[in-house]
Protein backbone atom coordinates (compact mmCIF):
# COMPACT_ATOMS: atom_id res chain seq x y z
CA UNK A 1 0.00 0.00 0.00
CA UNK A 2 1.30 3.53 -1.19
CA UNK A 3 1.91 6.17 1.89
CA UNK A 4 -0.73 8.70 2.24
CA UNK A 5 0.99 11.32 -0.27
CA UNK A 6 0.39 9.02 -2.67
CA UNK A 7 -3.15 8.12 -2.56
CA UNK A 8 -6.19 10.33 -4.77
CA UNK A 9 -8.56 11.85 -1.97
CA UNK A 10 -11.80 13.26 -3.09
CA UNK A 11 -13.20 13.39 0.36
CA UNK A 12 -11.56 14.58 3.79
CA UNK A 13 -13.82 13.23 6.42
CA UNK A 14 -12.68 15.92 9.34
CA UNK A 15 -14.23 15.08 12.86
CA UNK A 16 -13.17 17.40 15.86
CA UNK A 17 -13.20 14.97 19.61
CA UNK A 18 -12.93 15.94 23.29
CA UNK A 19 -13.77 13.08 25.64
CA UNK A 20 -16.49 11.22 23.32
CA UNK A 21 -14.56 8.29 22.74
CA UNK A 22 -17.86 5.95 22.70
CA UNK A 23 -19.45 8.15 20.29
CA UNK A 24 -16.37 8.72 17.98
CA UNK A 25 -16.42 4.67 18.24
CA UNK A 26 -19.67 4.52 16.48
CA UNK A 27 -18.98 7.21 14.05
CA UNK A 28 -15.77 5.54 12.65
CA UNK A 29 -17.39 2.17 12.09
CA UNK A 30 -20.43 3.76 10.46
CA UNK A 31 -17.36 5.17 8.00
CA UNK A 32 -15.89 1.81 8.02
CA UNK A 33 -18.86 -0.02 6.88
CA UNK A 34 -19.88 2.64 4.04
CA UNK A 35 -18.06 0.86 1.08
CA UNK A 36 -19.45 3.28 -1.43
CA UNK A 37 -16.68 5.74 0.06
CA UNK A 38 -13.71 3.14 -0.72
CA UNK A 39 -14.43 4.09 -4.61
CA UNK A 40 -14.04 7.49 -3.69
CA UNK A 41 -10.49 8.10 -2.43
CA UNK A 42 -10.94 8.92 1.58
CA UNK A 43 -9.03 10.19 4.61
CA UNK A 44 -10.93 10.70 7.71
CA UNK A 45 -9.02 13.36 9.95
CA UNK A 46 -9.46 13.84 13.81
CA UNK A 47 -8.41 16.76 15.88
CA UNK A 48 -8.64 15.56 19.54
CA UNK A 49 -8.63 18.34 21.69
CA UNK A 50 -6.72 17.21 24.93
CA UNK A 51 -9.17 14.01 25.43
CA UNK A 52 -8.64 12.04 28.53
CA UNK A 53 -10.97 9.17 28.06
CA UNK A 54 -8.82 6.88 26.33
CA UNK A 55 -9.20 8.17 22.37
CA UNK A 56 -6.09 8.33 21.21
CA UNK A 57 -5.45 4.81 22.21
CA UNK A 58 -9.20 3.30 20.82
CA UNK A 59 -8.30 5.53 16.95
CA UNK A 60 -4.71 3.88 16.91
CA UNK A 61 -5.19 0.47 17.80
CA UNK A 62 -8.99 0.28 15.85
CA UNK A 63 -8.13 2.95 13.13
CA UNK A 64 -4.56 3.14 12.14
CA UNK A 65 -4.82 4.49 8.94
CA UNK A 66 -6.57 7.59 10.39
CA UNK A 67 -4.91 10.81 10.74
CA UNK A 68 -4.81 11.77 14.38
CA UNK A 69 -3.88 14.81 15.24
CA UNK A 70 -3.79 15.29 19.35
CA UNK A 71 -4.04 18.54 20.78
CA UNK A 72 -2.07 19.15 24.42
CA UNK A 73 -4.93 21.36 25.14
CA UNK A 74 -8.22 22.17 23.99
CA UNK A 75 -7.90 24.86 21.03
CA UNK A 76 -11.74 24.87 20.80
CA UNK A 77 -14.01 24.20 17.71
CA UNK A 78 -12.93 26.58 15.66
CA UNK A 79 -9.79 26.36 15.39
CA UNK A 80 -9.29 22.63 15.79
CA UNK A 81 -11.21 22.44 12.29
CA UNK A 82 -9.05 24.95 10.73
CA UNK A 83 -5.95 22.38 11.59
CA UNK A 84 -7.53 19.95 10.41
CA UNK A 85 -8.64 21.79 6.93
CA UNK A 86 -4.58 22.44 6.76
CA UNK A 87 -4.31 18.91 7.02
CA UNK A 88 -6.71 17.42 4.66
CA UNK A 89 -5.97 16.74 1.25
CA UNK A 90 -9.29 15.80 -0.28
CA UNK A 91 -11.16 18.26 -3.13
CA UNK A 92 -14.16 18.00 -0.80
CA UNK A 93 -14.45 18.16 3.17
CA UNK A 94 -17.24 16.38 5.09
CA UNK A 95 -17.35 18.24 8.55
CA UNK A 96 -18.80 15.52 11.04
CA UNK A 97 -19.59 15.80 14.73
CA UNK A 98 -18.26 12.57 16.92
CA UNK A 99 -21.79 12.11 17.13
CA UNK A 100 -22.50 11.33 13.62
CA UNK A 101 -23.94 8.37 11.93
CA UNK A 102 -23.51 7.73 8.14
CA UNK A 103 -25.92 6.55 6.19
CA UNK A 104 -24.46 4.17 3.54
CA UNK A 105 -23.69 5.81 -0.07
CA UNK A 106 -25.23 9.09 1.13
CA UNK A 107 -22.10 10.94 1.19
CA UNK A 108 -21.10 9.90 -2.10
CA UNK A 109 -24.55 10.90 -3.25
CA UNK A 110 -23.56 14.38 -1.80
CA UNK A 111 -19.76 14.72 -3.68
CA UNK A 112 -22.20 14.15 -7.00
CA UNK A 113 -24.15 16.63 -6.29
CA UNK A 114 -21.42 19.02 -5.24
CA UNK A 115 -19.46 18.07 -8.57
CA UNK A 116 -22.72 19.56 -10.61
CA UNK A 117 -23.17 22.44 -9.07
CA UNK A 118 -20.43 24.86 -10.01
CA UNK A 119 -18.97 27.34 -7.49
CA UNK A 120 -20.71 25.46 -4.73
CA UNK A 121 -19.17 27.08 -1.58
CA UNK A 122 -21.45 24.64 1.00
CA UNK A 123 -23.86 21.83 1.24
CA UNK A 124 -25.06 19.90 4.02
CA UNK A 125 -27.32 17.11 4.34
CA UNK A 126 -31.03 16.07 6.10
CA UNK A 127 -30.11 15.48 9.66
CA UNK A 128 -32.21 12.63 11.02
CA UNK A 129 -32.68 10.54 14.00
CA UNK A 130 -31.45 6.93 14.37
CA UNK A 131 -34.81 6.18 13.47
CA UNK A 132 -34.86 7.77 10.25
CA UNK A 133 -37.45 10.64 11.02
CA UNK A 134 -36.18 14.24 10.38
CA UNK A 135 -34.13 15.84 12.87
CA UNK A 136 -34.03 19.91 12.52
CA UNK A 137 -30.67 21.25 12.05
CA UNK A 138 -31.74 24.86 13.04
CA UNK A 139 -34.06 25.60 16.32
CA UNK A 140 -37.38 27.00 14.45
CA UNK A 141 -36.84 30.66 14.14
CA UNK A 142 -39.99 32.66 16.05
CA UNK A 143 -42.14 35.04 14.35
CA UNK A 144 -45.88 35.94 13.31
CA UNK A 145 -46.37 32.50 11.12
CA UNK A 146 -45.26 30.49 13.54
CA UNK A 147 -47.60 31.61 16.07
CA UNK A 148 -50.86 31.07 13.91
Amino acid sequence: MGSREDRAITVSIVIITKDTRELLKNCLGSIAKDTSLTALGIETVIIDNASTDGTDSMVREEYPDTVYIRNDVNTGFAAAVNRATRTARGTYILLLNSDTLLIEGEAVKMTGIADSIDNLGILGPQLVYEDLSLQRSVAQIPGLAGEL
